[in-house]
């Protein structure tokens, strides 16, 4: 059930992707996709950015950059669980 919590919505439930490392919870491989759906997320968030499509969450208003930074440090994390 924690499993598919964190799927759904991984930044809700992880305060970061290098929360998702430490977790002892889940198995390298819930972490991957975990963190695959994150970086999916923040893809989607980047690309709708790009499309200039109106957004009105915090993150959009007051750091425009944090989706790109976020995108990075999600990359590196799943780097850091695949190898």
């Amino acid at each position: 059930m924690r499993e598919s919590a964190a799927l759904r919505d991984p930044a809700s439930f992880f305060a970061s992707p290098e929360a998702v490392l430490e977790s002892r919870e889940f198995s390298p491989f819930q972490k991957e996709a975990i963190l695959e759906q994150w970086k999916d997320h923040l893809t989607r968030l980047l690309i709708a950015d790009e499309e200039g499509m109106f957004r009105t969450d915090d993150v959009a208003r007051t750091n425009p950059g944090a989706n790109a930074e976020g995108l990075r440090r999600v990359s590196d994390v799943i780097a850091r669980v695949v190898t």
